[in-house]
């Protein structure tokens, strides 16, 4: 049987026991009582007082030991914590905005394919069945008319709302169409607000021409042209010209004015001019 070896003064075998990280080896001491260590963590090898190790409070004694873990410690910064939590809070925040966000568009693509699906179901029942929503005018309620009396009414409405919705096209389409969903519904009497309502009914489904949208060009400025005339300049004393007068045979002045209302011929006559033979007779020469 194994038996632990005790030391003078009651101290017990620490050999191959490992505190804080220290493994205890061999005693290299016996006054102070003190054994050899090798720390766990960096390997590096020391000794401490058996008192030290009884009471646990001996450690590495390693330059290097421990450091990182300071190292960790003290990089863990107050402004470092919070700007590690504003951004795990902002990935946070972008996670939930996203996973809404697409909810909320796979909501409306349900919802579109959804209305999308009730407008055909509507449209359809429109166009064959019997509408249930189908407008009565009270006015037409309670009457009693021949089939003569009849035709002659609900064209009179008809002439009517057409006056009043001069836009509606009036195609064999749009008339075969009315008619159909008045038989449908058993709308015998038809005045013109009754009409309006169908139209409205059946147009807002498709199943009835729409008037053309007659679109206006947009008027183009007109391009700025200066008629005005400057007027010429002016000499400051008015230039005389000598010439022929062809009443009297003598010699004159003569204005400007006068010299610019003159003809060809008459500018070479009174002041005298002969034609260049050098010229081929296109100059004039006195």
């Amino acid at each position: 049987m194994a038996t632990q070896r005790v030391f003078t003064g009651g101290q017990a075998d620490l050999s191959g026991q490992t505190i804080n990280e220290l493994l205890v080896g061999d005693v290299v001491s016996r006054h102070p009582l003190k054994w050899s260590t090798i720390c766990m963590r960096c390997l590096a090898a020391s000794t401490a007082l058996h008192s030290k190790l009884s009471d646990r409070s001996a450690r590495c004694l390693g330059a290097g030991c421990g450091r990182d873990t300071i190292r960790e410690v003290l990089a863990e910064t107050p402004a470092k914590v919070r700007r590690q939590q504003a951004e795990k809070d902002e990935a946070q925040r972008r996670e939930v905005e996203a996973t809404a966000a697409a909810r909320i568009q796979k909501a409306e693509a349900e919802f579109t394919d959804a209305a999308s699906k009730l407008a055909r179901t509507i449209r359809e029942r429109i166009a064959t069945q019997r509408d249930h929503d189908a407008y009565i005018d009270p006015a037409t309620l309670g009457i009693n008319m021949t089939q003569a009396e009849a035709e002659a009414f609900n064209k009179r409405e008809a002439a009517l709302f057409v006056k009043q919705n001069p836009s509606f096209p009036v195609t064999d389409r749009n008339l075969k169409a009315l008619g159909d969903y008045f038989d449908r519904n058993l709308i015998r009497i038809v005045s013109a607000k009754i009409i309006a309502a169908a139209v409205t009914r059946l147009g807002s489904y498709g199943l009835l021409d729409q008037p053309e949208v007659k679109t206006t060009p947009k008027a183009q400025p007109r391009p700025y042209v200066n008629l005005s005339v400057a007027p010429l300049p002016e000499d400051d004393e008015p230039r005389k010209h000598v010439g022929l007068d062809l009443l009297t045979g003598e010699e004159r002045e003569f204005t400007n004015f006068q010299v610019e209302q003159m003809s060809g011929s008459e500018f070479s006559r009174v002041f005298r001019l002969k034609r260049s033979p050098a010229a081929d007779g296109k100059e004039w020469a006195r």
